[in-house]
């Protein structure tokens, strides 16, 4: 009697969820354990083999969600001037089943692996445990991994993507139309910008990445990257489902001292982006170890020990710099507010510095989400930050 399923998680999947596989038949006899092997789709090789015997009922409960995060990496679409698929953002497991036993309890094994087996597709998304074992991936059918509101800002010298997970894994086709307005709402440009359709023989085409921010759009917008603007809307036109809408108002980009980029894997394990409005601060703190030196010097090579008042007795061989930053909001609404928490729970985030992105460690321990619902209308943050690779001191 071979071993078969009780209990297979839904795909796709969050590899931050509980991803549960259930199996029984668990052959009788000494030293018998089930064998579930890990493996990327289409692949001979074993990323993982788990054992383990079966319980009272005979039955075999693998969770396998932090080993198939392993195994992802997080894409950074940041500066893509077209819609691109994911490259390592999403992922085909094939988990396969099986068991091992001997004749006796000091016997050798016989080995019998890969008698059941399922494919399973997974985003590096999370469910917290009130929300059920598995990701409700078909909430995000024709949607945007974001949890973000529908209006978002945004200053002509900054970057933005959205993404798009094909969930069903069927034929996809999507059109991608930009409107440009003014300050009086009047249309400035309308143009479909990109067109496309995929038929996904690989996971990573399941998930796509479409450019959102001025500077993407830059080469083929170039109205975005000046002031004449006030706001424009992205609409994506799946070919099932309706269109979903996402708009971008103008921030004032004057003050370069103004504002904090802000790009963070949200909690469907994509990047979102935030720019603070106000003024960032910066503070450096300094440590230094020294030693103490004698005011004579015994370590004389001309055989005289001169006077000398310049001799250094309290030396610095070694001075650390640490730079902390802080961005301010402008109030908030409790839709953003739920939104940015993501922003202070990522696992990575990044600061946008011209054209590069700076990974940086968010140093609030806390973040008020709900106040009192009734006198409590509006939020405000200050977001501590620090900069990942801290400045070099001299030696």
């Amino acid at each position: 009697m071979a071993v078969a399923f009780t209990q297979e998680p839904s795909s796709p999947n969050g590899t931050q969820s509980s991803i549960i596989y259930v199996v029984n038949n668990l052959i009788t006899s000494p030293q018998a354990k089930y064998i579930c092997d890990i493996k990327e789709s289409g692949a001979s090789d074993i990323l993982v083999r788990l054992k383990q015997p079966s319980n009272n009922s005979n039955l075999g409960v693998f969770e396998i969600s932090d080993i198939l995060h392993d195994y992802i990496e997080y894409d950074t679409p940041w500066l893509i001037q077209s819609p691109v698929t994911s490259s390592e953002n999403t992922k085909t497991f094939s988990i396969e089943f099986g068991e091992e036993s001997s004749t006796s309890i000091s016997g050798s094994l016989t080995i019998s692996p890969n008698q059941i087996n399922d494919e399973i597709v997974v985003y590096p998304a999370v469910t917290d445990d009130e929300e059920g074992f598995n990701w409700d991936s078909g909430s995000y059918l024709n949607n945007y991994l974001s949890n973000s509101p529908d209006d978002l800002y945004v200053k002509s010298s900054e970057y933005a993507t959205l993404s798009l997970p094909n969930v069903s894994g069927s034929t996809w086709s999507n059109s991608y139309q930009i409107e440009v307005y003014d300050d009086d709402g009047q249309s400035m440009v309308l143009t479909n910008i990109f067109g496309l359709s995929i038929s996904p023989t690989t996971a990573q085409q399941r998930l796509i990445h479409i450019p959102t921010g001025p500077q993407n759009l830059k080469g083929v917008l170039p109205i975005l990257t000046g002031d004449t603007w006030s706001y424009y809307d992205i609409t994506v036109s799946p070919s099932v489902g309706d269109s979903i809408v996402k708009r971008y108002y103008r921030l004032d980009d004057c003050v370069e001292q103004n504002g904090t980029r802000f790009a963070f894997i949200n909690r469907l394990g994509v990047f979102d982006y935030y720019t603070t409005e106000l003024t960032n601060t910066e503070e450096q703190s300094f440590d230094s170890q020294t030693y103490r030196q004698t005011f004579v010097n015994y370590s004389t090579t001309d055989g005289t020990v001169p006077y000398d008042r310049s001799r250094r007795g309290e030396t610095i061989y070694n001075k650390t710099i640490e730079t902390s930053l802080t961005a301010q909001t402008d109030w908030l609404t409790t839709e953003q507010v739920d939104w940015l928490i993501e922003l202070f729970q990522s696992p990575e985030v990044y600061v946008q510095r011209g054209d590069t992105f700076l990974p940086v460690i968010i140093e609030n321990s806390t973040a008020t989400l709900k106040t009192n619902p009734k006198g409590q209308k509006l939020f405000t943050y200050q977001i501590e930050y620090r900069i990942a690779n801290p400045k070099r001191s001299r030696r």
